[in-house]
């Protein structure tokens, strides 16, 4: 198909990955539309100024678009994503696709920069998606994508990488939650059974989270979350960032996703990550009843999290993933 033909919405978040994303798009003959979406606002003080990081975002992919000439503009998503995407969002750049000529399918691939790699965040994607989706800076390491950035003159490209959720920004993550979760005081419990403390709602807490309160039982180190019980409101916490509570060997995981359409082949060897740039885990899937699958790793996990996404692997294909219960 004749590129000059073809019209592409490029999502630009006001950061270097982006903007350059686009800048390679246009340079390669495509019709590029720049667009941003507003998901969330929310302002803060500091020294006495009232700060909106997201304006500055969008300010900031206004003006790469003017430099790189292309249209842009902007769409109001926040009633949308606070109904359905405060709990998953998936969005990347670094990552890569091919067509497998025997399967007749495609296949996600891992970024080159195995540091930013993000198919992580793609493994609920399908084919009919993945088929239509241009990944600009999945062949490049990060460095190249700023040095390419610098080179035309982007006023970003020596923009600090997001820290933020995707398309949204830098927020106070408690603060966030707030808005949908109201505080609720709850019971910090130990896996002795200890009463240590209350908390403001195990809502607000994450698995493996140091949760700051305290020492635990006389020795000199802090207290991190191994479990919640959602329905009596507790917090269970462990002494020590390596308690053995706080590692697990096995998981089930069900609202299953694969991007061929199909599972793999159960019980062989594959790859998982529970999160984001956690490293490859050697693991087995076993299907049990249902639509769910267990998980058997070769190494105990720290930190495995009900509510998150696991996500497999073949080597640097990306199978799919799932949510782990």
């Amino acid at each position: 198909m004749n590129q000059l033909l073809q019209k592409v919405i490029v999502a630009m978040s006001g950061g270097v990955d982006s903007s350059v994303s686009a800048k390679l798009l246009v340079d390669q003959g495509y019709q590029i539309q720049g667009v941003y979406m507003r998901n969330w606002t929310e302002e803060f003080e500091k020294n006495g100024q009232i700060i909106c990081l997201q304006q500055t975002d969008e300010a900031d992919a206004r003006q790469v678009a003017a430099q790189i000439g292309i249209p842009f503009s902007v769409v109001n998503f926040e009633k949308e994503y606070a109904q359905n995407v405060l709990d998953y969002l998936f969005t990347g750049h670094y990552a890569r696709k091919q067509f497998n000529e025997i399967s007749g399918l495609w296949q996600l691939l891992k970024g080159v920069d195995e540091n930013k790699d993000q198919s992580y965040f793609l493994a609920a994607i399908n084919q009919n998606q993945l088929a239509k989706v241009i990944f600009p800076v999945g062949d490049f390491q990060k460095t190249d994508i700023r040095k390419i950035a610098k080179e035309n003159g982007l006023i970003v490209h020596n923009k600090p990488d997001s820290q933020g959720l995707c398309f949204v920004g830098e927020v106070r993550i408690k603060k966030f939650l707030q808005t949908k979760l109201a505080p609720q005081k709850g019971d910090i419990i130990t896996v002795d059974g200890d009463r240590v403390g209350e908390h403001d709602g195990v809502w607000y807490y994450t698995i493996g989270q140091r949760h700051g309160f305290g020492y635990g039982g006389g020795s000199q180190e802090p207290y991190y979350v191994v479990d919640k019980d959602l329905k009596q409101n507790i917090l269970y916490v462990a002494a020590g960032q390596n308690h053995p509570a706080l590692y697990k060997t096995e998981l089930t995981a069900s609202n299953l996703s694969w991007i061929s359409g199909q599972a793999p082949e159960f019980n062989q060897t594959l790859q998982a990550k529970i999160r984001y740039r956690q490293a490859d885990q050697n693991c087995v899937i076993t299907k049990i009843a249902g639509e769910q699958v267990k998980v058997t790793f070769t190494q105990p996990q720290r930190a495995v999290t009900p509510g998150q996404f696991i996500v497999f692997y073949q080597n640097e294909i990306c199978l799919g993933g799932g949510i782990i219960n």
